[in-house]
């Protein structure tokens, strides 16, 4: 998604082109990746309580369904500069499609934020679970990338490099699970080196 951005802010062409298809093929692997960075963390933010696990199952859910819409709407922004020759014949083709119903909401408007909220809604599990498997910081980072996100698309870089490093130091808990017996993420955690 930060190389999209990169690209967008570089090139002004609104159309059919290199620089419009190769942002968008870019943010859809981008938000394609999304995906088992939220099924990841709602697995590690997941504690043995019931309540617990129903809050990381709904950031992660909602996570999952807006990185599904995001990659959805890059995918027909690319195909919509595939079929058509001119800027105008792109923008008259992405019209007639919005006004299909439902396409506005579940596309372009509604469930795509839910990719900014699942993010802070597992900031906010990560945050306040006890004991708190993450130093503070990494969730006020994530909120920090979502707000800037969220300012426009101008900003989605700055947005995309604030997660980044929130989302690195998650990294070694990857291997983590993946060495843990028995045990879940956050018990393998635990066992392994402390986050500074």
């Amino acid at each position: 998604m930060s190389l999209y951005g990169v690209i967008r802010l570089l090139s002004d062409q609104y159309g059919p082109g290199i620089a419009w298809s190769t942002g968008h093929a870019l943010l859809l692997l981008g938000a394609l990746g999304f995906i088992p960075v939220f099924l990841f963390l709602g697995t590690f933010a997941s504690g043995s309580g019931r309540a617990s696990r129903i809050n990381a199952a709904v950031g992660a859910v909602l996570g999952v369904l807006g990185s599904v819409s995001v990659a959805v709407q890059a995918a027909i922004d690319l195909y919509a500069a595939a079929v058509s020759g001119t800027q105008t014949e792109m923008v008259q083709w992405q019209l007639q499609f919005q006004s299909q119903p439902l396409v506005m909401p579940l596309i372009y408007s509604v469930v795509p934020m839910c990719l900014y909220l699942g993010l802070i809604y597992l900031a906010g599990v990560l945050a306040f679970a006890r004991p708190r498997p993450v130093p503070v910081w990494i969730p006020i980072t994530l909120v920090l990338g979502v707000v800037a996100m969220l300012l426009g698309l101008d900003f989605i870089s700055l947005g995309t490099l604030l997660l980044a490093v929130a989302l690195a130091p998650l990294a070694r808990f990857y291997k983590a699970d993946r060495i843990s017996h028995g045990g879940g993420v956050r018990q393998a955690a635990e066992r392994s080196v402390r986050l500074p």
